[in-house]
């Protein structure tokens, strides 16, 4: 008779507020001690786990989520190493982000979890199905990350290894991975070349574990980034404790939450002058689009020039036309004129005025059109732009 139990392996949300606008992602390090739950144990001080019963209150449009994966080194484990749960990472991440590849994301891991984000960053260069993940990465929080492998790879490294000798449990690359100075952790930091993609909080640990001593040092869990790109800081507390807090009014938690606010706010800032940037680039595109003169000949013989200016007038529309032979103006009847936020034809338009995705959508489409109708059609017949 066999018994189910809970899979280790998911992407869970933790909260999600209606209208959020970023995506944080929490993934958890290494259960040497085969912790039960650990995911959430690693976040959790008490029955407080900070990403979910504090954060919420000063970030109340972040959608955040938990990341859970085999990390254990002895019992029961898996042979996933790094690279694979990488990759379970970025395919799970992809799928809860369907239809929302341009909200921004912030990884924020513990231990060995930034090796595994450092990887999946690497994995999404590699593969061009994870770009977007890459693409919406803004920034990464990493507490007491071993980015060049730590005394715990030793000391745990000869434990797990008895443990799995006596258990015949299969072999990972975890505990390579975070040997001290391991030629496998410097194959992990193929990392190096996107340090400059991204805004670092370098948290690390300035109290013992018990006999063992500072597990991982200042020098293996900061990258040593210009300050404009890393901030390094310390917190008082072990290896374990570094990310736990009990309260949202201790000190430490103010320390890392103040941090980890600025770089949300940071995340979404940027992300709204990528959006607007692209919808400026699309609309100089379209209205130049707009300008261009029908076939002033017939073109019931060139069906592929007939399609361009089929295409145009489709762009045309909902434009004024100023009058002028064979030229119509840029100037967009989408204006809000009412309390509601609607415009002349129904469409939803933002307080400020920008254009919303359905009308960036419609520069792009109606521009594609034009491109791929135009591709091929004999351009002989079409006039000059220029006026005689």
């Amino acid at each position: 008779m066999t018994t189910s139990r809970e899979s280790k392996n998911f992407l869970r949300v933790l909260v999600s507020p209606e209208n959020h606008n970023v995506d944080i992602v929490a993934v958890h390090g290494l259960n040497p001690t085969n912790t039960e739950f650990h995911a959430e144990a690693t976040w959790t001080y008490g029955d407080k786990l900070w990403l979910k019963d504090f954060l919420p209150a000063q970030l109340p449009n972040a959608r955040i989520l938990l990341f859970g994966y085999n990390s254990n080194v002895a019992f029961e484990t898996s042979i996933s190493g790094v690279r694979e749960n990488a990759v379970n990472l970025l395919n799970r991440l992809v799928n809860k982000r369907a239809n929302t590849e341009e909200r921004p994301i912030i990884f924020v891991a513990h231990s060995l979890g930034g090796i595994v984000v450092k990887r999946a960053l690497v994995e999404a260069k590699l593969d061009h199905s994870y770009k977007c993940i890459r693409d919406a990465t803004f920034g990464i929080a990493f507490f007491s990350t071993p980015h060049h492998g730590s005394n715990l790879g030793n000391l745990g490294y000869i434990a797990a290894s008895i443990a799995r000798a006596i258990f015949r449990n299969p072999k990972n690359t975890f505990m390579e991975t975070l040997k001290k100075d391991s030629l496998f952790a410097d194959e992990a930091n193929d990392f190096r070349h996107q340090l400059e993609n991204y805004h670092i909080l370098s948290f690390y640990e300035t109290l013992p574990t018990g006999k063992f001593g500072i597990i991982v040092d200042k020098k293996s869990a900061t990258l040593g980034l210009p300050g404009d790109r890393e901030k390094q800081i310390p917190l008082e507390a072990d290896h374990s404790g570094v990310c736990k807090f009990a309260s949202a009014d201790g000190d430490d938690y103010e320390y890392v939450s103040s941090n980890l606010v600025r770089l949300v706010e940071s995340a979404v800032e940027s992300a709204a002058e990528r959006e607007q940037k692209s919808v400026a680039d699309m609309r100089t595109t379209y209205e130049q689009l707009l300008k261009r003169p029908r076939a002033t000949e017939s073109t019931s013989s060139n069906p592929k020039r007939a399609r361009v200016d089929d295409n145009l007038d489709d762009a045309r529309t909902g434009y004024d036309f100023d009058g002028h032979e064979d030229t119509y103006s840029a100037h967009s009847n989408y204006e809000t004129d009412s309390d509601d936020n609607t415009d002349n034809s129904g469409e939803l338009v933002s307080e400020d005025g920008t254009l919303r995705e359905s009308e960036a959508d419609r520069y792009e489409r109606v521009s594609e059109n034009v491109s791929l109708s135009e591709s091929g059609a004999d351009t002989d017949d079409t006039p000059s732009s220029e006026s005689d």
